[in-house]
């Protein structure tokens, strides 16, 4: 890797510690993050659930231009079939955001962990596919491979981070940087959100039936809202 702004994923961090990553309160997992453990309220944890309204706001204001560049190559590019990829919590958001695709677009999806596609015999059928890369860090090694395996078998393919100039950003054909950095709870839901807004928008370059992607963009466009009332009354407790 020439590019030396490039953050390594905290995959390819090595500790002794027999705690890892997701000991949310552990020393190795905010070593990893540079921030100092917490040994009394309120936690790490505690102040990333609580900035997650704030940034999926963020993520939904700055998406659109993204959105609209992207429906628009996709408007007259053939695409049969939707792969995603990640590992980790990124294929848990995969799993989440699968069962939309056939909702907005009317195409099939997939959802792949990208360390078992890399190790498994199978044959991805990559052409005429549309391939969704998530991995927060945006460095995670797998899934850029994997992404680029896609695009080299003549997949069109997007990556969804919570990192800029990353490997994953470099590798695919267009992307998404959600606010706020990754690590602390938000990276999931802000990253979910503008994916939904993306397709969306795909879906109306598609000529997609316009009632249920209005309704799934009203119902987000709430989501910031709903989700500070809800935090906000289980913090008082």
């Amino acid at each position: 890797m020439k590019n030396k702004k490039v953050a390594e994923s905290t995959l390819s961090f090595q500790y002794n510690e027999a705690a890892y990553e997701m000991a949310h309160e552990y020393p190795t997992y905010y070593r990893a993050l540079g921030l100092e453990p917490r040994k009394k309220h309120p936690f790490c944890m505690y102040d990333g659930t609580m900035r997650q309204p704030g940034l999926v706001k963020d993520a939904l204001d700055a998406v659109p231009e993204t959105a609209t560049r992207i429906a628009k190559t996709l408007k007259t590019r053939k695409f049969d079939k939707v792969l995603i990829t990640g590992l980790g919590s990124s294929y848990q958001l995969g799993a989440e955001i699968v069962h939309l695709v056939w909702g907005l677009l009317g195409k099939p999806a997939e959802l792949i962990e990208s360390s078992e596609a890399l190790l498994s015999d199978s044959v991805y059928a990559f052409k005429d596919a549309l391939v969704i890369g998530l991995s927060s860090s945006g460095n995670t090694v797998e899934t850029v491979e994997h992404l680029k395996q896609a695009k080299k078998a003549g997949a069109y393919t997007l990556a969804f981070t919570n990192t800029e100039n990353t490997r994953l950003t470099n590798a695919a054909d267009d992307y998404f940087v959600s606010p706020g950095g990754y690590g602390l709870v938000y990276d999931f839901t802000s990253r979910y959100a503008p994916i939904v807004v993306v397709l969306a928008e795909i879906a109306k370059a598609k000529d997609r039936p316009t009632e249920e992607i209005n309704a799934v963009l009203a119902a987000l466009a709430d989501i910031p809202k709903k989700m500070r009332q809800a935090i906000d009354q289980i913090d008082k407790k």
